[in-house]
């Protein structure tokens, strides 16, 4: 994973909300059509995974997409995302609601995109970050270009990377890496021993 220069940790130690989009960010574009015309996506659990993270440390999330997909409804409903902007055809105007709405500035938000449909946001955001299928354009604008796919991963590696500080504040500042290390240990020798661990669980 990519370490973040200082500008960047910077940016990313202020960010309150982090906004989506979703064919080619949350999904890897493909989009499956059934013969009653419904839409079918493939979502990734890590990815899920990232976003459920992003809440516990206090961070908002959000979707704007243009489509309106029910599926989309659905997968945002089960990671208990704050925010769903869907059949969005102006980027821009939604993302000054949403701002509104959640109570951030414009430095305090972070968005990760994939086309040129994005910039209106990605050029106003304090911290735009793309991944690496994405139109020539747009990572031209990206502060940060995730190494792991659209649908497999961007959205949880932009996660942990919007804030260098994600361990300390999920574990009350008192675990390193290495700690977290041995906290995952410590916790697949519970599951050996056949000790209960729902209230570590994270469902993604």
């Amino acid at each position: 994973m990519q370490t973040l220069d200082p500008e960047l940790q910077q940016r990313a130690a202020h960010i309150k909300l982090l906004i989506l989009d979703v064919d080619g960010v949350l999904t890897d574009g493909r989009i499956f059509i059934r013969d009653n015309g419904e839409e079918i996506k493939a979502f990734h659990t890590i990815d899920g995974h990232g976003i459920k993270m992003l809440h516990q440390c206090g961070v908002q999330t959000a979707i704007i997409t243009g489509r309106d997909a029910p599926s989309v409804a659905v997968r945002a409903k089960q990671l208990g995302i704050h925010h769903y902007f869907k059949g969005i055809s102006d980027k821009r105007a939604a993302y000054a609601e949403l701002r509104e709405t959640a109570g951030v500035a414009e430095h305090e938000c972070a968005y990760i995109g994939d086309d040129v449909v994005d910039l209106p946001v990605m050029v106003r955001c304090g911290l735009p970050a793309a991944v690496p299928e994405a139109h020539e354009w747009v990572l031209q604008h990206a502060a940060y270009i995730t190494r792991r796919p659209a649908g497999a991963g961007a959205v949880r590696e932009g996660a942990l990377r919007l804030d260098d500080h994600f361990l300390v504040r999920l574990y009350d500042g008192e675990e390193s890496m290495l700690g977290l290390a041995v906290h995952v240990q410590h916790m697949v020798a519970r599951i050996r021993s056949g000790h209960d661990l729902s209230l570590i669980h994270i469902s993604e």
